[in-house]
């Protein structure tokens, strides 16, 4: 969840883009409660739908877990995409989600630091035999029919067909 599909910025980007709210028709507030788009009328125009409050809990949880550091280098970019949260926390969402103080707290910490951040871990590759193993069974009979395939799509002396190839 950390390092392939970075899901605490994922996470961002939708509470950024706020998609449990948009404009109706006629210009009014509406936002998307109980799998419906319901016009909001006044105070309810600050109350935290279920969707957003899901998001934030599930930011919060991820990004304040003990695990985290861990798993999850913090560089300068998502740094700086984390901190934009920071804008979206008003006291009436707090209010009403009071563990968003914590993540308020952690994100105010991190905007204020200026330490140097994690270094990449080195990547891990394990070689699993039973996957070669299998793939060589599979193919065996094959891997002339496979190559020649290769050869004939890799080795084009044509500029155009190796334009058409790159493309693909």
């Amino acid at each position: 969840m950390f390092s392939i599909h970075d899901v605490p910025l994922l996470l961002v980007n939708i509470i950024e883009q706020k998609p449990w709210t948009k404009q109706g028709p006629s210009g009014k507030t509406l936002k998307f409660e109980d799998c419906k788009w319901q016009e909001i009328n006044g105070e309810d125009n600050v109350k935290v739908t279920r969707a957003e409050a899901q998001t934030w809990l599930a930011l919060r949880h991820l990004l304040l877990d003990v695990r985290c550091p861990a798993h999850y280098d913090i560089n300068e970019y998502r740094k700086n995409q984390l901190i934009k949260l920071q804008c979206f926390m008003h006291d009436t969402l707090l209010d009403q989600l009071s563990p968003l103080v914590e993540l308020k707290y952690w994100l105010a910490k991190l905007a204020s630091c200026n330490a140097p951040f994690t270094t990449r871990r080195p990547l891990l590759l394990e070689v699993i035999p039973q996957i070669k193993q299998t793939l060589l069974e599979k193919n065996n009979k094959r891997w002339k029919k496979i190559a020649n395939r290769h050869v004939e799509s890799m080795f084009h002396e044509n500029a155009s067909d190796m334009k058409t190839i790159t493309k693909r």
